[in-house]
């Protein structure tokens, strides 16, 4: 095993979601009921933990994307840093704004079943789809982008999860501009915004800035998009000075830790 010793002792057993490790003297058995990818193991004597290190890329491999709304690459980036926050113990649940048909939802979910069951995914959206524009919004490049577009029911986001066998996140239906700060969870380790439009990206990350955990991440959609430049409109103005980092049009925040 890297990094030490087996235990000392006949046998470990440690249950991280719905996947059993079982290790008899030395060896390991993988009893998976929910055909999550791991990439390695790593066992901590003094406490007798057994830590498991999830293989973000091979989960997006095994599991199809069921939209074209966002890519293999998006999601992978997005995963790779919640299991980065979730592996420093940021403390707070995880929220993700416009979670249309549920396509990183899932995902997000099947992380926190396999990493941190105790944390709650909050998922929020009109159900009714894009809302208007305004004129931060306004781009040339930008015009497939209207009013009503990308309309998805609350239905149809719960047969998502109920046909891939993934427990339900918590879900709030709604503008976000008609939500209230006990709409959200009371601490924040992770966030992800996908509103499209300025006045979501404003209204959604309004309502999380408060709530964020030191050291949590926010992760903006569209951030870098030309079709789209209100996203990074409404973080510059409600953030002014933070430091942004750009993958694959998603804008990152990573928050400064408690010293």
């Amino acid at each position: 095993m890297p990094g030490g010793h087996w235990p000392p002792f006949s046998a470990v057993r440690c249950c991280i979601g719905k996947t059993i490790f079982v290790l008899p003297q030395g060896q390991i058995l993988f009893c998976e009921s929910n055909t999550l990818a791991y990439k390695s193991l790593i066992y901590i004597p003094k406490f007798r933990i057994l830590y498991l290190l999830m293989d973000v890329e091979k989960l997006i491999q095994h599991y199809p994307l069921i939209s074209d709304q966002v890519n293999k690459e998006q999601v992978k980036t997005i995963l790779e840093l919640l299991v980065k926050t979730i592996e420093r113990g940021i403390d707070g649940d995880v929220v993700e704004f416009g979670c249309y048909i549920g396509t990183t939802s899932i995902f997000i979910q099947r992380v926190l079943q396999a990493l941190a069951p105790e944390r709650t995914l909050h998922v929020y959206d009109s159900f009714t789809g894009l809302p208007p524009k305004t004129a931060e919004d306004n781009s040339p490049a930008g015009f497939d982008f209207a009013e009503g577009a990308l309309m998805v029911s609350k239905k149809m986001f719960q047969q998502t999860f109920l046909k891939a066998h993934v427990p339900l996140p918590v879900i709030h239906k709604g503008w976000f501009s008609d939500l209230t700060p006990d709409d959200v969870p009371a601490h924040i380790a992770f966030a992800f915004l996908d509103g499209d439009f300025y006045r979501s990206i404003y209204d959604s990350l309004k309502l999380v800035l408060p709530r964020m955990a030191a050291g949590g991440c926010i992760v903006v959609d569209d951030y870098a998009r030309e079709a789209l430049p209100g996203a990074a409109r409404a973080v510059h103005e409600l953030m002014p000075g933070a430091q942004v980092r750009v993958r694959h049009n998603l804008g990152i925040i990573e928050l400064a830790p408690l010293k």
